[in-house]
């Protein structure tokens, strides 16, 4: 897979290599397929404390679900922490700047369809994402966190237009505990219940839900929602579940 992305590519990009634009790096993987005509579904992924665009790129079940789903799964670099409001404020780039540059670079080289641009991230990256939905949703067409909400204090409120949010959380997650933690006067990871309910509030959402099972989650969806609203949750701990890019890739394609 990663031979014949190279060859597509055309220059050391990709999946082993890093793409460069000004104010960062990202790393890509591009679908093995035939491009559809109105460019690549595109699939940004944010890790977690610790985490590299390596390690991410290391995930081969991911890796083959976003081939399978002809989603092209990017990785950008976060240097030294994202600097989103609502994932700690950590980094010190601008990374709303970056991530538009990554969009134009990846337009360039490969062509993508910008009305088909998932975020999903984990952990302090799934922080990233809830920030992302609430700050700048014009520029994304939905969003999937995973053991991640805000950290304390939530936003007020967020810019709209509202965008389709699915937070996936295991139960049994002592890394990001359901009730949040605190690192003493240094940060506090956001309540999940809270945050779900800020969402809730934000939307409009009508007292109504409904609960289906994906694959090994069980999700709650809220009627009357702007933007559509899940909260997933599954028996296992703060690690991504196996099949996170698969039913993530699966949930963009179907909206």
């Amino acid at each position: 897979m990663t031979l014949l992305f190279l060859l597509a590519c055309g220059d050391d990009c990709g999946v082993d290599d890093d793409c460069k634009v000004a104010d960062g790096v990202y790393r890509a993987q591009v679908p093995s397929g035939a491009a559809p005509a109105a460019g690549w579904p595109v699939a940004f992924h944010f890790y977690g404390y610790q985490g590299t665009p390596e390690k991410s790129m290391g995930d081969t079940q991911a890796l083959a679900d976003m081939d399978g789903a002809g989603v092209l799964f990017v990785v950008p670099d976060h240097e030294d922490g994202w600097d989103f409001d609502g994932s700690g404020g950590l980094g010190s780039r601008d990374d709303r700047a970056f991530l538009d540059q990554v969009l134009d670079d990846l337009d360039t080289r490969w062509g993508i369809d910008r009305s088909q641009l998932l975020l999903t991230g984990h952990s302090v990256g799934g922080s990233a994402v809830h920030d992302l939905a609430c700050g700048d949703p014009g520029s994304w067409t939905a969003a999937a966190p995973f053991a991640g909400v805000f950290w304390e204090p939530f936003p007020t409120s967020c810019t709209t237009p509202a965008i389709p949010l699915r937070h996936t959380h295991g139960l049994a997650d002592t890394t990001w505990p359901w009730e949040g933690r605190s690192f003493g006067e240094h940060a506090t990871q956001g309540d999940v219940g809270e945050a779900l309910a800020f969402w809730v509030a934000e939307r409009g959402c009508g007292a109504d839900s409904t609960t289906e099972t994906v694959s090994v989650s069980t999700c709650e969806t809220w009627s009357g929602c702007t933007g559509d609203l899940q909260l997933c949750t599954h028996e296992g701990g703060h690690a991504l579940p196996d099949d996170w890019a698969a039913t993530s890739a699966a949930w963009l394609l179907g909206l």
